[in-house]
């Protein structure tokens, strides 16, 4: 799946996810929140190979980032280790979302320090409740 990136005024926004009806799901609700400029990864070494270029102030830091923790073959954990490690993105904040159903994913990325765990089968309005949440919190304006 290609890029999405639209308009120039709102941070980015860093979604990773494979299955494009989520990211579609996910873009809806952004938009929808008045969060019109996105980057899609869909795999977790691209994810990171792009988070190394913000690391490294090649690319804008992403104000949120959306990611899923099973990506084909590839984990999450693996970005979310990344993302802890790394001085300047540890602060972003994290929403998981995801059909992973362990308690100890769970734990893991709570002890990570992400800044919320949904679960996919919670559906659409537990997804938009968190990151309207979070964008508020964040203050955006």
């Amino acid at each position: 799946m290609p890029t999405t990136s639209t308009g120039s005024t709102v941070p980015k926004v860093l979604i990773v996810e494979d299955s494009g009806s989520d990211v579609q799901q996910a873009l809806k609700i952004f938009e929808d929140l008045g969060i019109k400029k996105f980057k899609v990864i869909t795999g977790q070494a691209l994810a990171v190979e792009y988070l190394r270029t913000v690391e490294e102030k090649e690319e804008e830091l992403p104000r949120f980032i959306l990611l899923d923790l099973l990506l084909g073959n590839e984990s999450g954990f693996e970005i979310l280790r990344f993302w802890k490690s790394s001085t300047r993105l540890k602060n972003v904040p994290v929403v998981v979302w995801t059909n992973v159903k362990g308690k100890t994913e769970r734990e893991l990325c709570i002890r990570f320090g992400v800044t919320a765990f949904i679960q996919k089968d919670d559906g659409a309005p537990a997804l938009e409740s968190i990151l309207r949440q979070t964008i508020a919190h964040d203050s955006w304006s």
